[in-house]
């Protein structure tokens, strides 16, 4: 049976008070019990928020004595006020309080339990106890509230050869998306791999498969491999069981059931992807730029032979709130993903737990968002200087959105 109800949607009051009237017609279609969303409106007329200058909180580099961070890859509020903040360069989880004042650390550099290789990221359980995964080592060590080291689970046999995966949080256990990126050396070219996911069980062990999904764009060259400038990549989340999935090379999203059914596909309309010969000629020449000047001299002009996509993702980044709202991030630029980015302002379209567009928010530059919980924003900012700290702002209000971003 195939259903098809066309809803119009006219919002007569925008987040920001105004009054102006907004597209948002949607079309639902069920299809062999796959929920169909698909919005027909001109999504930069949704009402738009910006976050904050002013944060309410912001941790710098050097709040204790022994706390210096270098490469943080995550940032995760827990249900007590606490702040753990993951550190892949020093080995190590820092905790904070909801003031920002230290705690203690946990972890640090080493095999054996309780310690780390690559901190990828890190998860919040029920209890205030925490998940760190280690890509390197391909184990995931659980702390508990305390900030004992609980258990310590072998999930290497499920990650791809590179061992890059996200992992969420379920109720039963975890949902493990494998991230195919760089393998074997291959011949000049782009390249994107698919990489298995998986439903882990508390012990990480496979009790369901989710099913494969590409990874990150790759680009060979004679010399040089790596991402692929302007080339997609997967982002996932999961809300009320069920794992999103987005491979960003096309405006739509995926929610899949424990199970590994598809239940539900998202879809936008699309823009102007196409990347110009100029466009990435100005990319490459910001790039070797960039490049000290014995490291200029010797790959700049392999990089202007290194393959890039000719088309942008549709989006980057997906973080989802505690409340079931979803957070996608545009597509910043290749210049934004350096180790030393550049930064600018982000804008997100926020996705309520129905599958249908809210609003616009922007971010400031060099704000890498990583979670939001209670109309809290958590993230990462990078100066010009490359230097980070930890920054959390408040998600402005909105009629419409209560009780989405956890409020």
């Amino acid at each position: 049976m195939r259903l098809v109800a066309i809803v119009a949607l006219v919002s007569a009051t925008a987040c920001s008070g105004d009054a102006a009237p907004v597209d948002t017609r949607v079309v639902h279609t069920d299809s062999m019990q796959v929920e169909i969303i698909t919005h027909l409106g001109d999504g930069s007329l949704l009402p738009v928020d910006s976050l904050s200058d002013d944060p309410v909180l912001a941790i710098r580099s050097g709040a204790a004595s022994d706390v210096i961070f270098h490469r943080l890859t995550d940032v995760t509020p827990l249900s007590n006020g606490t702040i753990a903040v993951a550190a892949s360069g020093s080995r190590a989880i820092y905790l904070f309080d909801r003031r920002g004042s230290f705690k203690m650390s946990l972890g640090r550099d080493g095999d054996g339990p309780g310690e780390f290789r690559a901190i990828w990221g890190a998860v919040a359980l029920q209890g205030d106890s925490l998940v760190v995964f280690d890509s390197r080592l391909g184990r995931l060590t659980i702390f508990s509230a305390a900030g004992q080291v609980a258990r310590t689970l072998d999930i290497s046999r499920f990650l791809p050869p590179a061992r890059g995966a996200d992992v969420h949080p379920l109720d039963s256990g975890f949902a493990l998306v494998g991230l195919a990126s760089t393998g074997m050396h291959r011949s000049e070219g782009t390249y994107r791999d698919s990489a298995a996911s998986y439903l882990l069980d508390v012990n990480g062990d496979s009790v369901g498969f989710y099913g494969e999904f590409p990874g990150s764009e790759v680009s060979y060259a004679e010399r040089l491999f790596g991402s692929s400038p302007f080339g997609a990549r997967l982002f996932s989340g999961v809300r009320d069981g069920r794992l999103i999935i987005g491979n960003s090379s096309e405006p739509e999203l995926r929610e899949y059931a424990t199970t590994g059914r598809l239940v539900r596909v998202i879809r936008w309309p699309d823009h102007d992807r196409h990347v110009t010969e100029s466009r990435a000629a100005e990319y490459i020449a910001y790039r070797v730029q960039s490049l000290a000047k014995n490291v200029r001299d010797q790959f700049g002009q392999d990089l202007g032979e290194l393959p890039y996509s000719h088309t942008e993702p549709a989006y980057y980044d997906l973080v989802v709130s505690s409340g079931g709202m979803i957070w996608l991030g545009d597509y910043p630029g290749p210049e934004a993903l350096l180790p030393e980015p550049a930064p600018k302002p982000r804008l997100w379209t926020l996705f309520g737990p129905d599958g249908v567009r809210l609003r616009l928010i922007y971010s400031p530059p060099g704000f890498a968002l990583r979670a939001v919980q209670s109309g809290l924003a958590y993230g990462i900012q990078t100066d010009d200087l490359g230097v980070q700290s930890v920054v959390v702002y408040r998600v402005p209000e909105c009629d419409s959105c209560k009780d989405l971003d956890g409020k």
